[in-house]
């Protein structure tokens, strides 16, 4: 089969196949003509007619499938010709077969090809924890006595404290510009364990129904795009409630359901390490990940950044519709960092077998994450796979696997 390849976009290409050869058409259609065989054919009993009297009967839907069956020959071996990895499915603007000659065209998106710079052997810094295992566990045990307190509302002279549980109606806004991932109605929260540092020390001695305006510089380690820029809050405490902790006692234990106070302070102390060990791997995945980006340049298709970016959107509960430019841009720059990683991690596992899994295995992984936090890990996978979130878990596990197999090759400094 003759192709002609053409590029109508970035990593959008168009192709035209033709093909001559009667003797791969005469193959293929011998194989079409095969799978009618046990079809209803008159004056003739099930599985016992011709060629020529199933030709006769079923000759449109014959050359249907005939077509489509070369539609995809075409597509196959023009990828394969032409090592390309493409993305979704492609879209064939027209096929025809006259006689023994077969015409199409289709185009379809690939990823952008470029050459693999450095990814392993990178020299980290290392992770200084601020905490320790056993007061992460401590932090533990009060969050549980704090969930399972008496919780008491605000009386008229009373004001907000750390650990306070408030309802709160706040709006942001950056550059003039209102952040919709920071701003909310009635929400509920407790003081003191909001991620955004400053924002809960500007909440102290507030009073129910008290409005305050304040500002917050956004650190990078919580928003890149956002980094180093002043945030403007309008907040207001709608409601608040004083929180008296519970005893730690054995009848705490048996309301989280463990047997005494000691199997509870175990799991604490589990909790603990476990806390300590996820803050390391975050820590050099992202250091990992940051120096991947950095060291690729090359262009990401911008339809493949817009669609991740609606994507991620719709995923956070953001319509896309309704956000403003600079909301847009954010999401499109982390689109694009992420696609970036994604691509570069591919062909990392190209060049580095260690740092690959195989489906059977990726598949395993995540069924034992889910069996982590659910009775049923297999309805839990049925459910990703319906709502559309199974590849997309399948892919994350593949990649922090292979981020793990770089981290292996790396060198941690103080």
């Amino acid at each position: 089969m003759q192709t002609t390849v053409s590029e109508i976009e970035y990593c959008k290409l168009n192709f035209h196949c033709e093909t001559n050869d009667a003797d791969i058409i005469s193959e293929k259609r011998s194989e079409i003509v095969s799978k009618f065989k046990n079809y209803k054919v008159p004056g003739f009993r099930p599985g016992r007619a011709t060629s020529d009297a199933i030709k006769f009967n079923y000759g449109k839907q014959i050359k249907d499938g005939l077509v489509q069956e070369l539609a995809n020959d075409a597509y196959n071996n023009a990828i394969a010709e032409k090592k390309l990895k493409p993305f979704g499915q492609p879209q064939f603007t027209s096929y025809e077969l006259t006689g023994e000659r077969f015409v199409c065209d289709f185009t379809t998106y690939v990823a952008p090809t470029f050459e693999l710079g450095k990814y392993k052997e990178f020299e980290i810094p290392k992770q200084h924890q601020t905490k320790t295992s056993d007061e992460l566990a401590q932090k533990t045990l009060q969050e549980l006595r704090i969930k399972f307190g008496e919780t008491v509302p605000f009386t008229d002279n009373q004001f907000v404290q750390m650990e306070d549980n408030v309802v709160l109606t706040y709006s942001a806004t950056v550059d003039g510009e209102k952040i919709e991932r920071l701003t909310a109605e009635n929400e509920m929260c407790r003081v003191g364990t909001t991620p955004l540092p400053g924002f809960d020390d500007q909440l102290l001695g507030m009073k129910q129904g008290e409005n305050k305006s304040f500002a917050i510089i956004m650190p990078k380690e919580l928003n890149d795009h956002l980094a180093s820029k002043e945030i403007k809050f309008d907040v207001k405490v709608v409601l608040g409630a004083k929180i008296t902790p519970a005893p730690l006692d054995d009848a705490l234990a048996k309301k989280i359901g463990v047997a005494n106070i000691q199997e509870m302070m175990n799991a604490a102390a589990v909790v603990g390490a476990n806390k300590i060990k996820e803050e390391e791997d975050t820590h050099y995945a992202n250091q990992i990940s940051s120096r991947l980006v950095e060291a690729h340049d090359f262009r990401v298709p911008s339809w493949l950044t817009s669609a991740e970016a609606k994507f991620a959107a719709q995923r956070n509960g953001v319509s896309w519709d309704t956000m403003t430019d600079f909301e847009k841009e954010q999401y499109v720059s982390g689109a694009e960092k992420s696609i970036k990683l994604s691509l570069v991690l591919n062909r990392i596992r190209e060049d580095m077998p260690t740092a690959q899994l195989t489906e059977e295995e990726s598949f395993k992984m995540l069924k034992d994450n889910f069996a982590k936090v659910s009775t049923e890990p297999e309805k839990a996978i049925e459910q990703a796979y319906n709502n559309g979130q199974l590849q997309i878990l399948l892919n994350r596990i593949r990649d922090d696997y292979t981020i793990s197999a770089i981290k292996e090759t790396c060198i941690i400094v103080e």
